[in-house]
C-alpha cells in the first residue's frame, strides 16, 4: 500500500474522523526504521503501519515505512490531523480492526502529546491468544478463558485459555460428523459425541477427572462400549461390551472374541498368569496356572545314585498333578520308603498316588503311594505276607518308581 497525499483546508483535515487503513498494527515497541514484518505482515517502502506500543508514547502515531527511517502519514503528522476518537482501521495481522485515538489533550500534536489508542467496540482489544467473535449485542468482543489460540504452539483451546494439545476442550462438548485425531483426544469434564459421528484417533484417547469415562453408542444398546469408573455413574461398569461378537484386534490381527452367550475365544490359544500367584478365596475363580519340573530323591539321601530321575508337575488353581520316574543305582544312605525333593505341599488330601514298581527286591501284591504335608511321599505296599497295605522298603538297587497322581493344596 502506497502513502497518499492529503489535502488541508484551513488547519483541519478532511480525513480527521477517519484515517486511510493500515496494512498492520504494532504490538511492542519498534525500531522506526527499515522495511521489517510487524505483527505476521511483511511491510515495504510505502506501506502504513498503526505504531501504538512504543515505549514513549509521543511516537505513536501511523507511520509510512522506509528502507531508512520511518516518517509519520501526512494525515497524522500536524495538529490539525489528530483529535480523540480519530480512527483508523487495521486490515492486516491479529490486530485485525478498528482503533480509535483515547488522548484527551487539545490540541493533540505529534512528537509532543503522548497519544495512545484503544480498540472500537473491543474490551482488551485482541489480548494475546484471544479470538474475536460477535456478542449478543453485535459487538466485537473476546473472551481468552473461553476461546484460545496459542499461536507459539499452534494449539485451540476451548473452555481453557492452556490448551495442552492441539484441540484441548475443557467442559461439556459436542460435535457430530465425522472427528479424526491424528495422536491423541484429550477430554476434560464432560464431553460427548452422539449419532452417527465416527472417531478416528491413530494413537490413544486420554480421558482426565474424577468419575472419567468414555461411553460410544448409548448405554445397554447393541454394539456400544463403556469405559467409566465406578464413580462416574452408579449404573456403568468398569466395561460393558454390547453386541452379537467382540472382537479384539492387535496389530491387525484377532486375537480375542467375546459373543453374546458368554464364550470367550483365545485365537493365539494362550493365557498368561503371573509368576506370582495372586490367590482368590472365590471358589469358581481360577487364579493360577504352572508347568514345572522338580529334582527327586530319596528322603534324606546324600550318597545315593541314579540311573533316572524324571519329575514333572502341573498347577491348575488348587489342584497339583505330578508324574514321577525315579530309577536307583545305588541305594547309599537314602530312604527305602520316602521320597522328598515336591514342589508343593498336600493340603491332607488322602487320594493314594498311582504307582508301579519294577526290580523291587520286594515281592509285592499291590503298591500305591501317599503324599504328606511336609511334604514326604511314602510308599505303602501290600505283600504276600501282608493283610493291608503298610509302609513298605521298596527301593533298592536296580528298582524303577512309575508314579502319577493328583494332590489339592487347601
Amino acid at each position: 500500500m502506497t502513502s497518499v497525499s492529503v489535502s488541508r483546508q484551513g488547519t483541519l483535515s478532511p480525513g480527521l474522523a477517519l484515517k486511510i487503513p493500515c496494512l498492520s498494527a504494532s504490538l511492542g515497541n519498534l525500531v522506526l526504521h527499515g522495511e521489517q514484518t510487524v505483527d505476521g505482515v511483511a511491510l515495504v517502502e510505502g506501506d502504513r503501519v498503526l505504531v501504538k506500543n512504543q515505549t514513549s508514547s509521543i511516537e505513536n502515531g501511523i507511520y509510512s515505512v522506509s528502507t531508512g527511517d520511518w516518517s509519520r502519514e501526512p494525515d497524522f503528522d500536524g495538529p490539525g490531523d489528530i483529535t480523540s476518537g480519530s480512527m483508523v482501521l487495521v486490515i492486516g495481522g491479529t490486530q485485525i480492526g478498528l482503533w480509535q485515538v483515547t488522548t484527551t489533550a487539545d490540541p493533540i500534536i505529534p512528537d509532543t502529546t503522548a497519544i495512545t489508542f484503544a480498540g472500537v467496540g473491543f474490551t482488551g482489544l485482541l489480548v494475546s491468544g484471544g479470538i474475536v467473535f460477535g456478542s449478543a449485542a453485535g459487538q466485537a468482543t473476546q473472551d481468552p478463558t473461553k476461546l484460545f489460540w496459542d499461536h507459539a504452539n499452534n494449539r485451540l483451546g476451548i473452555g481453557t485459555n492452556a490448551p495442552a494439545v492441539a484441540l484441548d476442550v475443557v467442559g461439556a462438548g459436542k460435535t457430530s460428523g465425522a472427528f479424526t485425531v491424528g495422536t491423541t483426544l484429550q477430554v476434560s469434564g464432560d464431553s460427548s459425541i452422539f449419532g452417527t459421528t465416527s472417531v478416528d484417533v491413530s494413537t490413544k484417547i486420554l480421558v482426565r477427572g474424577t468419575g472419567a469415562g468414555v461411553r460410544i453408542g448409548t448405554s445397554g444398546t447393541t454394539g456400544s462400549v463403556e469405559a467409566v469408573d465406578n464413580t462416574g455413574s452408579a449404573s456403568f461398569k468398569d466395561l460393558i461390551l454390547n453386541g452379537a461378537t467382540v472382537s479384539l484386534d492387535i496389530a491387525g490381527t484377532q486375537k480375542v472374541v467375546l459373543t453374546s452367550a458368554g464364550v470367550l475365544s483365545l485365537l493365539i490359544g494362550q493365557l498368561l498368569f503371573p509368576a506370582t500367584q495372586n490367590p482368590s478365596a472365590d471358589p469358581n475363580t481360577l487364579d493360577d496356572y504352572e508347568e514345572g519340573t522338580f529334582t527327586i530323591s530319596l528322603q534324606g539321601a546324600t550318597t545315593t545314585t541314579y540311573t533316572q530321575r524324571l519329575a514333572k508337575y502341573t498347577k491348575v488353581g488348587d489342584l497339583v498333578y505330578l508324574r514321577i520316574a525315579v530309577s536307583i543305582n545305588a541305594q547309599g544312605d537314602g530312604s527305602q520308603s520316602q521320597l522328598s525333593g515336591f514342589p508343593f505341599s498336600n493340603g491332607g488330601d488322602q487320594t493314594p498316588f498311582a504307582t508301579r514298581m519294577l526290580g523291587s527286591a520286594t515281592s509285592l501284591v499291590s503298591i500305591t503311594a501317599s503324599l504328606d504335608t511336609t511334604p514326604l511321599m511314602t510308599m505303602k505296599a501290600r505283600t504276600a505276607n501282608s493283610a493291608s497295605d503298610g509302609t513298605t522298603n521298596v527301593f533298592q538297587a536296580g528298582a524303577q518308581a512309575l508314579i502319577a497322581g493328583c494332590h489339592s493344596l487347601n
